[in-house]
C-alpha cells in the first residue's frame, strides 16, 4: 500500500487549504525475474554481483473525494494499470558458516506506465509516465 501524493494536483485542481491534504491509497502487485553474474572471491567469504531483469506491476488506487478551494468538490479516479519493469542491481554478499549470508543491493526499478486521472466533477484529466523507483535492499540468507 502507498499513497499517491496531492491527487487533485495532478489534475489541476486546488484542494480547499482549510482540509489536510488528501492522498489517494494504492496498491501494488508486482512479478519480478532476473538473471545474475556473481563475481566471487576463491576461498572467500565475500562475493559482489549485479543484476538485470524484467517484471510487471498491477496498480490499483482508491477514487478520491474531497473540498477545492473556494468551493465545491472533486471526485477523482485513477487508472494505473499494468506497468513493466526493467530492473537493475549492484550488489555484495558476505557468507557465513552453515552456508547462511548477508546481502546489501543498490536497486533501480523502472517503470513503464501511463497512469490516468479523471474528476469526474469538472471532467479535468492528468498523466503521469515512466518513473523511477531507487533503494536498498538488506537481506539474510540461505544456501540449500
Amino acid at each position: 500500500e502507498f499513497d499517491v501524493e496531492r491527487t487533485a494536483t495532478l489534475v489541476g485542481l486546488v484542494q480547499d487549504p482549510a482540509e489536510m491534504d488528501i492522498d489517494s491509497i494504492g496498491t501494488s502487485t508486482e512479478i519480478k525475474g532476473w538473471i545474475e553474474r556473481v563475481y566471487a572471491r576463491p576461498n572467500g567469504r565475500w562475493e559482489w554481483f549485479w543484476l538485470a531483469g524484467l517484471g510487471v506491476n498491477t496498480v490499483d488506487v482508491d477514487p478520491l473525494q474531497g473540498g477545492l478551494e473556494g468551493g465545491g468538490r472533486f471526485d477523482i479516479e485513477t487508472d494505473a494499470g499494468t506497468e513493466t519493469i526493467l530492473v537493475l542491481g549492484l550488489g555484495g554478499r558476505r557468507w557465513f558458516r552453515g552456508n547462511w549470508g548477508l546481502e546489501a543491493v543498490l536497486s533501480g526499478d523502472q517503470h513503464f506506465g501511463d497512469w490516468k486521472y479523471l474528476d469526474r466533477v469538472s471532467g479535468a484529466t492528468g498523466t503521469t509516465n515512466d518513473y523511477l523507483l531507487k533503494g536498498v535492499r538488506i537481506g539474510v540468507l540461505k544456501r540449500f
